[in-house]
């Protein structure tokens, strides 16, 4: 009951924290838990959705973040959708170059993967579309995303997540849809 109660707790300060983050002109908030994941989309005045939050926690305190947020044009004529995806630990990492700093991720057994995320304070994040877009993909079935962070000292901290394959499936096949239903003009 405990646990129950500290993870229901852990999943509303998470969503009033993501809410507060933000702009004041969005209309709408939907939060979700899917086991281990805690999933928060938030929607404009028309319906649409503006952006998603989505948050499992890993080892010593360290949680993986990926978002997707719709960017309208002025003229409302272009919309576009940024996705990232971010580590926060509790080491000091200190802050990167705007190249970012050569990171390395491993997923199950698969061969160790090189991006270069971007460091500040306790977060590293990869922000380049086309490499977070692969990152979500490939933790469809994955059981264990590994993360090599550096501070600023060029010291490593590796950050592992246990992720269940199905709840993982699950946030990701809803990310993707959400994600995607961002540029539709119809929703």
């Amino acid at each position: 009951m405990r646990i129950a109660l500290n993870r229901a707790m852990d999943c509303a300060a998470f969503c009033y924290l993501a809410l507060l983050a933000l702009p004041t002109h969005l209309h709408a908030s939907t939060a979700k838990v899917f086991g281990a994941w805690d999933y928060a989309l938030t929607s404009d005045d028309s319906g649409r959705p503006s952006r998603i939050l989505a948050r499992v926690r890993g080892e010593a305190g360290s949680a993986l973040w990926i978002s997707c947020s719709r960017v309208d044009d002025y003229d409302g004529g272009t919309v576009k959708t940024v996705v990232a995806a971010a580590v926060t630990q509790k080491a000091f990492l200190g802050p990167s170059r705007a190249k970012g700093r050569s990171t390395v991720t491993w997923i199950d057994d698969r061969p160790p993967e090189i991006a270069y995320w971007t460091y500040r304070d306790r977060s590293g994040q990869l922000t380049r579309d086309e490499e977070v877009k692969a990152l979500v993909a490939s933790l469809a079935k994955a059981e264990k995303l590994t993360i090599e962070l550096s501070n600023y000292r060029l010291e490593t901290h590796n950050v592992t997540f246990a992720l269940n394959v199905s709840e993982t499936q699950a946030v990701v096949e809803q990310f993707t849809r959400d994600c995607q239903s961002m540029t539709n003009r119809e929703s």
